[in-house]
């Protein structure tokens, strides 16, 4: 990542990049959670 190389892991801009991937990957787990809970409670429709 180059905000990580040319800003340092703790500088405003490079804390705010990781917090959007990370709420970005929790949304992607809770589709994928949500497309899990559909498939086990309606596996024939």
């Amino acid at each position: 990542m180059a905000l990580l190389d040319e800003k340092g892991p703790s500088a405003p801009e490079t804390q705010a990049a990781i917090q959007r991937i990370l709420l970005i990957a929790r949304v992607d787990v809770a589709v994928l959670l949500l497309v899990v809970a559909d498939m086990l409670l309606k596996p024939f429709s």
